[in-house]
């Protein structure tokens, strides 16, 4: 992937004119993914039955420590309509990661964001408060990813609504403390980290640049 002054001019707009100038590292990942199921811990699941939803006389009450859903028997949601264990995926992420990245603003929040992200055909751009080096990143109070980007490591995506979720499942209901989806790693194509200035330094080498070519233009031949 190669690095422009477009390409950085766009990325130093997108963090925001007036944020502060200090350093980061656009950290890459291209990984190559095996698939291994969404687990669901501390789960409890109402099940309508044949009763309905107006007939609580009639329910069934479930309870799990854990649970991996493909294996559940219930039609319990995934990350994805569609994905089955062992499929291969892919989770190709670029992160914008502060050089002090546990120096954090906000709880969740250390300044960095992602310029893309996308796991297993889901993006996860979205909500992007915190990232690391090392391919942990933290979507807000709800969400995280956590990888071991080595072959034979594991990637873990927690997607939550809440402290405690809850979900209308159109035949009950369920709640749950977390949900996950796990995945082993079988390949990394991860390009070394690419320094990168960040907002308002980076904003002036733009237009530094931007003139000095308008001055070239103008000297005579």
């Amino acid at each position: 992937m190669k690095i422009t002054v477009i390409s950085l001019l766009a990325a130093g707009l997108a963090i925001g004119i007036g944020g502060q100038a200090n350093a980061a590292t656009l950290a890459r990942f291209d990984i190559g993914l095996r698939y291994e199921g969404t687990t669901y811990t501390d789960l409890a699941v109402t099940d309508y039955g044949t009763a309905g939803p107006t007939d609580p006389a009639g329910w069934q009450e479930h309870q799990f420590d854990t649970l991996l859903a493909e294996e559940s028997g219930l039609a319990l949601p995934t990350l994805r309509p569609g994905l089955s264990i062992g499929d291969m995926v892919a989770f190709r992420a670029t992160l914008s990661v502060p050089d002090d990245p546990e120096d954090m603003i906000a709880p969740f929040d250390n300044g960095g964001y992602a310029l893309r992200c996308n796991l297993a055909g889901v993006g996860c751009t979205d909500g992007v408060t915190g990232t690391y080096h090392n391919g942990d990143m933290l979507f807000g109070e709800y969400r995280s990813l956590t990888v071991d980007p080595r072959p034979g490591g594991t990637l873990t995506y927690v997607f939550n609504n809440d402290y405690l979720s809850s979900e209308s499942l159109g035949w009950g209901t369920m709640t749950f403390f977390n949900r996950m989806a796990e995945f082993t790693v079988v390949s990394v194509n991860q390009p070394a980290p690419v320094p990168l200035p960040m907002s308002a330094g980076l904003l002036g080498l733009g237009i530094g640049a931007l003139a000095m070519t308008r001055r070239r233009r103008r000297q005579p031949a």
